[in-house]
């Protein structure tokens, strides 16, 4: 699953490398998800395996609110919205879409929504028994102290934590509280340890 999905670069990757696998990739930008189907479109290799949903994922179902625009910098909060257009979007929790599409199990978790993805702290504290890896955007949108219950959770769910082209994993959680709450921005991989 990618959410936030952009115009598709992590969902074409993965479908390009894992032909077999499910590949659901969720982008609520309307503008964002038609050069998403462009791009799926075009590619020389089999990409039958992606399924493009045109949805935000957040804390509930229904619908939200979304500022207008190509590109990375469409968030739902509105405190960021300057002198902007918005478009209305439906919504959905990853525990009904685990539901609606079937999921056993998630191999890999993208999680980049803008400022959002504290949001979701709920739902994945429902499903981490299911998700074995997943990637968390921590933005500049929003101050990163709200990243660090969900942050914290992932930790003691027996999952290693690594910073985005580092090759050895975050050894303390006091170390992951420093990279979180010290940078501008950062992407962190959470890898399920293998248990014996």
């Amino acid at each position: 699953m990618t959410w936030g999905a952009n115009w598709g670069e992590v969902s074409l990757y993965l479908a390009k490398m894992n032909p077999q696998a499910k590949i659901l990739a969720v982008e609520a930008s309307t503008d964002n998800f038609k050069i998403l189907g462009s791009n799926i479109k075009i590619q020389a290799f089999n990409t039958s395996n992606i399924l493009c949903l045109n949805e935000a994922v957040t804390d509930k179902k229904g619908t939200i609110e979304i500022s207008k625009g190509k590109g990375a910098e469409n968030t739902t909060l509105k405190n960021h919205w300057q002198n902007t257009l918005t478009e209305t979007v439906s919504c959905d929790t990853l525990s009904s879409l685990i539901d609606r599409f079937h999921f056993n199990t998630i191999d890999f978790l993208k999680i980049d929504i803008e400022g959002t993805e504290p949001q979701l702290f709920e739902s994945l504290k429902e499903n981490i028994h299911k998700i074995k890896s997943l990637i968390v955007e921590v933005g500049s949108k929003i101050p990163h102290e709200p990243y660090i219950p969900m942050l914290s959770f992932l930790w003691e769910s027996n999952m290693e934590c690594y910073e985005w082209q580092h090759e050895e994993p975050i050894s303390t959680f006091e170390e992951l509280r420093k990279h979180v709450t010290s940078r501008p921005s950062l992407d962190l991989w959470f890898i399920k340890r293998q248990t014996n």
